[in-house]
């Protein structure tokens, strides 16, 4: 008789470092980057660049209310052109790669620059009718620098980042896993006045806590962040124990694409039937996402 563990995958479990000015995030994610990464047969470099993208996207969703979205996008000149991945404050989460045609790709080895060349992240955050973006050129050795380079020149505060993308070996089959940690500093005018403080925390020096937390956080393994057996909880208290640890509401992703054949058919119906008749190939118009890579097939009497 076999015991099914417990596994903790696809979620974001936000947290805050007892007495100090330091909060953080843990995302892993497991069916929902494999899911993602299977819709279309990118090269191997180009899949871990994906997946640490949806990482990075889903931390940054965390503050996501309603009917939200936080959109990542990542443009260069060189054999990646374009990556893109959108988060919603329900937990759909979908990705993908736009690739230079006739590009190749080594399997491993290959820098940022190699991959994408110059170029620039940008993070949008859509909250009602209003869209706020902060953009930022690549910036180090991968896109988790140019975040931290991000938060550093547009939000003005200090974050560290440190993510994990591997496979694990699941009946026979290699199965994609990604996950990271995020720690941010609270800014002092976000906080509270020294009076305001518990007795424990008045003299508190904030930049020596957070160099202590930092140094704590650089010590977690890839293997801890990729483990969907290890709970955030756990892996928290390894971390932070002597400290203390608070933690919140977990939430959950999912790999949701919103496309659908009545969106490419309102799409298509604005263009004249002589036009549409054009576009048909043996009597049939087949339309593709980019992003889930599923196919819609029309006719003109669709329209």
């Amino acid at each position: 008789m076999s015991i099914e563990l417990a596994s903790y995958q696809d979620l974001i479990q936000p947290f805050l470092i007892h007495h100090s000015s330091v909060r953080g995030r843990v995302v892993r994610l497991g069916e929902t980057i494999d899911t993602i990464l299977n819709q279309h047969s990118y090269p191997h470099a180009v899949s871990h660049m994906l997946a640490e993208m949806c990482v990075l996207a889903a931390m940054l969703s965390s503050n996501l209310k309603g009917k939200g979205k936080l959109t990542m996008q990542l443009r260069g000149d060189a054999d990646i052109e374009f990556l893109v991945v959108d988060v919603k404050a329900d937990g759909a989460m979908r990705g993908y790669a736009q690739l230079k045609e006739g590009a190749i790709f080594e399997d491993t080895g290959m820098s940022l620059q190699q991959l994408v060349g110059k170029g620039y992240l940008a993070i949008t955050l859509q909250i009602g009718k209003t869209p706020y973006q902060g953009i930022v050129e690549l910036d180090g050795d991968s896109i988790s620098d140019s975040m931290q380079h991000y938060f550093t020149n547009s939000e003005q505060s200090v974050v560290y980042v440190k993510t994990a993308v591997g496979q694990r070996e699941e009946k026979e089959k290699a199965i994609w896993c990604a996950g990271g940690i995020m720690i941010q500093q609270v800014p002092k005018e976000g906080g509270k006045k020294q009076e305001e403080l518990p007795p424990e925390d008045h003299g508190h020096d904030m930049d020596e806590d957070w160099q202590h937390n930092r140094i704590l956080t650089e010590t977690v393994k890839d293997e801890e962040l990729l483990d969907i057996y290890l709970s955030p909880q756990a892996l928290l208290y390894r971390l932070f124990n002597e400290e203390g640890v608070w933690v919140y509401d977990a939430e959950a992703f999912r790999a949701e694409c919103s496309c659908s054949r009545e969106k490419v058919q309102q799409t298509l119906v604005q263009f004249p039937k002589e036009e549409l008749a054009e576009m048909l190939d043996d009597g049939k118009l087949e339309v593709r996402c980019q992003f889930c890579n599923s196919a819609e097939i029309f006719t003109l009497d669709d329209f």
